[in-house]
């Protein structure tokens, strides 16, 4: 904790603020309140039994205990795990393949199998999160960015979603656990219990989908009962998934990318809302490389390019670590090299489905990986053209190898060169700073089909 206190009084004195990165829809297996939840079923004098979804699940033809719904979970499999010690199903939403040694109920959780969901329609829950927010804002930090917000309000009667998925037992399900039919009322509590007492902001996470007119529910002035300050979309990086599949790649035509600019742009805005502008972050490849080319040739050019979009753009801009520097995806493939668990289960499955008749299947899961993997912006970043960029002492081994880019791409090169990456970056900052209607500005479009360009 001194170490956090120092941060928060260390940025403070430089004039920087301190968003602070919370889950607020999940919690780890191990923590305290999962545990207690787990056991209670055995023993009701432990209480917070209802803290997460629990349930006996249903029997099938033969008899068998098997999860309440079809509902797949964002990584893979059911949403739903059986938990030996509580004897039921517990809920999470997005599976990481871990296991655990969990001892019997199901619990659900949309995102791993060590992150089970907490039940937000339990008042006691909300009221300890709360609890939580404060306590950090009492400590200083100035705002949060809330992963996964938009999940935590589910359909509770956990109907089976419809079949989409031929030949697939688990269906997916986000429009029955993203956008839920309390999430409205929940963020207005929220922000009238805590973040209205606070000078702080709220950037929320909106995973599994959420449209321009749906955010500006979120996110409008107008609202009688406020809610959230921003929201962090996902369609303009969901253009090269196929049918919503991440690792199914499809090309994509410049018009789409324009549609989805102009609806946010326009609809937020004339609504009150505030827009995010962004294109990297740590579960996206890098933006050069999805958006442009990792041509040599053409790299400076084109983080320029995307820079330049960017800071024009009406909105808050966010910028990954290592996208000021131009970093690209490292285009390499390495089974020993996967650490991010999602990849480490699509490789899995894609292996066991390929076998070894199909090995064309496992030439487009790898290109799928090297192209949109997550470990493309979890390399660590080139400050020096000491190995491991200087990350890390030399004979250390870092979580994930770093990609030598080449000594003109690290930090300490491009701060001395006025027209590296990492300068063009610094004047846009500086320019937005000085003209803050770049930020306001309404966007106004331009007919040109081929070329992206508004005023």
């Amino acid at each position: 904790m001194q170490d956090m206190e120092l941060l928060i009084e260390e940025t403070h004195r430089r004039g920087l603020r301190l968003i602070l990165d919370i889950a607020l829809n999940h919690t780890a297996t191990e923590h305290e309140w999962f545990q207690t939840s787990r056991r209670a079923r055995k023993d009701p004098r432990l209480g917070k039994r209802d803290w997460y979804f629990w349930s006996e699940g249903k029997l099938d033809e033969f008899g068998n205990r098997i999860p309440p719904n079809n509902w797949e979970s964002t990584f893979t499999g059911s949403v739903w795990e059986w938990d030996e010690l509580a004897g039921e199903f517990c809920a999470y939403f997005v599976i990481l393949m871990l296991n655990l040694g969990l001892t019997e109920d199901q619990d659900l959780h949309i995102f791993g199998k060590n992150q089970p969901d907490l039940n937000w329609d339990c008042e006691e829950v909300r009221k300890e999160l709360y609890s939580v927010l404060r306590f950090w804002l009492d400590k200083g930090v100035d705002g949060f960015r809330l992963d996964t917000m938009n999940l935590v309000s589910k359909t509770s009667s956990f109907p089976d979603a419809p079949i989409s998925k031929e030949g697939s037992i688990w269906q997916p399900a986000n429009y029955l656990f993203a956008n839920g039919p309390h999430i409205h009322e929940y963020l207005q509590e929220m922000h009238e219990e805590v973040f209205s007492h606070y000078d702080c902001m709220t950037l929320a996470e909106m995973s599994c989908g959420v449209s321009a007119p749906e955010a500006v529910r979120y996110t409008s002035r107008f609202n009688a009962r406020p809610e959230l300050n921003l929201v962090i979309q996902f369609q303009h990086v969901e253009l090269d998934c196929h049918d919503g599949d991440k690792w199914m790649l499809r090309e994509w035509e410049l018009p789409e990318l324009k549609r989805i600019i102009n609806e946010w742009q326009e609809t937020l805005v004339k609504n009150g809302g505030w827009n995010t502008v962004w294109m990297e972050n740590h579960d996206q490849p890098r933006g050069i490389s999805r958006f442009t080319t990792n041509s040599p040739r053409f790299r400076a050019l084109c983080a320029k390019l995307l820079a330049l979009w960017q800071f024009t753009l009406q909105g808050t801009n966010l910028i990954f670590q290592g996208q000021e520097l131009g970093m690209i995806n490292p285009g390499l493939f390495s089974e020993d090299m996967n650490q991010d668990i999602e990849t480490i289960q699509y490789w899995k499955a894609a292996c066991e489905e390929a076998g070894s008749e199909a090995p064309h299947k496992l030439e487009l899961a790898k290109k799928a990986i090297i192209q949109k993997g997550r470990d493309n912006t979890r390399i660590p970043i080139p400050w020096t053209e000491d190995p491991h960029g200087g990350f890390t002492d030399p004979k250390a081994k870092p979580w994930l190898p770093a990609f030598d880019h080449g000594g003109e791409w690290c930090h300490a090169s491009q701060r001395h060169s006025p027209e590296s990456v990492w300068s063009f970056y610094r004047s846009l900052i500086t320019m937005r700073k000085a003209n803050p209607t770049l930020a306001s500005t309404p966007f106004e479009r331009q007919a040109y089909p081929l070329i992206l360009t508004w005023l």
